[in-house]
């Protein structure tokens, strides 16, 4: 495990201002680095090429709201009650998808200083620091 996260890490030096990755998979180790690191990551099902385009204009509307007025991430907006009071459930993977630039530690951690909780049940595609 070791080997493979030092490979990512090479691999993302080598990358350098690329901040975009596409492909049809992605396993644990090499997603939570891109993630990390702040990529932009399309996991597609077709060939690579025929999704370029598609993505480009995805990522060009993307650039656009992004540089209208910023929103403040309201944590609330995701998180869904559980069975008991005091539990819920949170999908970290659709927080990152609409907020690149939080890590699971900026999304978690306030909210879990501030608020009284009996049980979080965290969805996500790597394991939170």
């Amino acid at each position: 495990m070791a080997a493979v996260r030092m490979a990512v890490a090479d691999t993302i030096k080598q990358l350098g201002d690329v901040k975009i990755v596409v492909a049809s998979e992605i396993p644990g180790i090499a997603s939570g680095a891109f993630q990390a690191a702040g990529f932009d990551i399309f996991l597609v099902e077709s060939d690579v090429l025929d999704v370029l385009d598609p993505i480009k204009k995805e990522m060009l509307e993307a650039i656009e709201e992004r540089q209208k007025e910023p929103r403040k991430f309201d944590i609330m907006e995701f998180l869904k009650p559980g069975m008991n009071k005091g539990d819920f459930s949170i999908n970290m993977e659709e927080i990152m998808l609409k907020n690149p630039g939080l890590s699971s530690r900026k999304i978690l951690i306030p909210h879990l200083k501030n608020e009284k909780f009996n049980r979080p049940d965290v969805v996500c595609s790597h394991i939170p620091k």
